[in-house]
């Protein structure tokens, strides 16, 4: 007699880490896309059309904007944050290896929201907002203490 077939294996499912991975994708292009809609009013050429060939002016709702090189002002109304102009193309590729990154000031000692709203954060995170002619740049370099 012969023996039967062996029932064939069956991979493990992913199907709990995908939605877990495409929220995480979700939430990260989300956040990207709110940071670049708060920056275009201060891109030059990102507003409307102006009037009489001059620009309107720009509201700030926080401190006056910080004076270079700084790329932060802070007080009690609020934050107001400068991106700063770049002439040399950002290579996209996870390393923030260009000079630019020691010539620009980052973006740092932020405040939590969550668990303990308006500390200052536990994990050290530095950002850069830069600009050229074609692209708006947003980039993090964050440090964890138990990777």
């Amino acid at each position: 007699m012969a023996a039967a077939p062996a029932a064939p294996r069956r991979r493990p499912s992913r199907r709990l880490a995908r939605p877990a991975r495409r929220a995480s994708r979700l939430l990260a292009w989300c956040l990207l896309a709110w940071c670049l809609l708060a920056l275009l009013p201060a891109v030059p050429g990102a507003a409307a059309a102006p009037q009489e060939g001059l620009l309107p002016p720009t509201r700030i709702f926080g401190p006056p904007p910080p004076v270079p090189p700084a790329v932060v002002a802070r007080d009690d109304s609020g934050v107001t944050i400068r991106a700063t102009r770049i002439d040399e193309a950002i290579n996209i590729d996870g390393r923030l290896d260009e000079a630019v990154y020691e010539r620009v000031r980052p973006m740092s000692d932020f405040i939590q929201n969550d668990p303990a709203e308006g500390q200052p954060a536990t994990e050290r995170t530095e950002v850069w907002i830069l600009f050229d002619d074609d692209n708006v740049y947003v980039l993090a370099r964050c440090w964890e203490t138990r990777p």
